[in-house]
């Protein structure tokens, strides 16, 4: 499809410019975005002790395979993981730029693209939208919200690594503080967030935390 395209199914042959573009995205698009969101929904989680402790008390009701370990099956449906998750991708959404959409000739110059960080910040879908509060993807609630969470895009062109993103995030973020104690060194929310959203400051230190024992 890329590199041959078929006229008579509608596939347009691609510059050179977007393959290059797109090989980019292959290669770095579920490596990045997933660590971002890791390292800032592990902030999130230090600087709010009852969150963390909830997400914690609803782990525990999960074995461990042999390893000691928690399992994906087990874990993908816990409501308030899921929440936790849910808020800490739209905090902390990794490609907070537009994503543009090519728009036919018709479409009269037409320019169409999505702020995903105006839609996942705007107070009249979200209440108190800078706020870390898991707890408004719960119920029925949650689920009026879905239609606006909009981290892997929308419709048929939405993130292919989707699945794979909420995997590495899942056993991430509930292996890691299921089985250790953390917290925060030298790392507040001005050292911590990445505030201009256009390019990374050369200043902008990453989150640190200390293992301070097992669990």
């Amino acid at each position: 499809m890329f590199l041959r395209p078929n006229p008579e199914k509608g596939q347009l042959m691609l510059s050179k410019g977007i393959l290059v573009d797109e090989a980019f995205t292959f290669c770095f698009a579920g490596t990045d975005t997933t660590s971002y969101a890791l390292s800032m929904g592990s902030y999130y989680l230090m600087s709010k002790p009852a969150k963390l402790q909830k997400m914690r008390e609803e782990l525990q009701t999960v074995p461990t395979n042999g390893d000691g370990l928690l399992e994906y099956n087990d874990i993908r449906n816990l409501p308030y993981l899921s929440a936790t998750i849910k808020e800490i991708l739209r905090l902390a959404c990794p490609v907070p730029g537009i994503t543009p959409r090519v728009v036919p000739a018709e479409g009269m110059t037409t320019i169409v693209s999505l702020s995903m960080r105006m839609v996942h910040f705007n107070e009249s879908i979200y209440y108190e939208p800078y706020k870390f509060i898991p707890e408004r993807w719960l119920g029925d609630q949650g689920k009026e919200l879905d239609k606006w969470f909009v981290t892997f895009s929308k419709g048929p062109r939405m993130c292919l690594g989707l699945n794979m993103s909420y995997l590495e995030t899942y056993l991430c973020l509930a292996n890691f503080f299921n089985n250790f104690n953390f917290e925060l060194y030298e790392t507040n929310e001005d050292t911590a967030m990445w505030v201009d959203m256009v390019a990374a400051a050369k200043s902008r230190q990453h989150i640190k935390a200390m293992v301070t024992g097992p669990r």
